[in-house]
């Protein structure tokens, strides 16, 4: 029952607020009131946007990054790429039978008549 007489405390104070707010003169709006609005609705839409790849790239391009540790990081990746494929592209060429596809194929069978 206790907080069931705060909720209705809360409401009367919250009733109380809005009477006084709704006695209050409305003040004028003005002369740009709704070119603004629809401005900043519109700033908003498109900072929301996802990044494009042509914001990537000017940010790739900007001062904030330089061209030297990028470099870096890309070579880097590319050789534990080149270093930890190899031994992965060695091992699957064993296993890959090429012979299946050929006519001497040890499952193929023949549907040709002789």
């Amino acid at each position: 029952m206790n907080h069931k007489s705060n909720a209705m405390n809360n409401n009367d104070q919250l009733d109380e607020l809005l009477r006084k707010l709704s006695s209050r003169p409305v003040p004028p709006l003005g002369a740009n009131f709704q070119y603004e609005v629809w401005r900043q609705i519109r700033q908003r839409q498109t900072t929301a946007k996802p990044w494009s790849f042509r914001q990537i790239f000017n940010w790739l391009l900007s001062d904030g990054v330089r061209p030297q540790p990028v470099m870096a990081a890309l070579t880097l990746a590319l050789v534990l790429g080149v270093f930890t494929g190899l031994p992965l592209a060695k091992a699957s060429n064993h296993a890959v039978r090429l012979d299946a596809f050929s006519m001497n194929a040890p499952g193929m069978f023949s549907l040709s008549i002789k």
